[in-house]
């Protein structure tokens, strides 16, 4: 799990920075609409998008490790 929260918040990073970069280019990364799962659902923030994945994550971990001691 750790690992899998580590790439996301490698990735937020580097969307970060690519969006710096862009501006400094007057080149608009802000508004990249990707699609994501099962019912094509448009996400146009990629970085609210794996911020919440990373949190949900964290949150079913805390959850499982909480329960393996019940």
């Amino acid at each position: 799990m750790k690992s899998l929260i580590n790439d996301i918040k490698s990735e937020i990073n580097l969307l970060s920075k690519m969006r710096i970069e862009g501006a400094k280019n007057s080149l608009d990364l802000s508004s990249v609409n990707i699609i994501s799962g099962k019912d094509d659902k448009t996400i146009s923030n990629q970085i609210i998008s794996l911020a919440q994945l990373k949190e949900e994550i964290r949150t079913k971990s805390i959850i499982t490790y909480t329960f393996s001691f019940c």
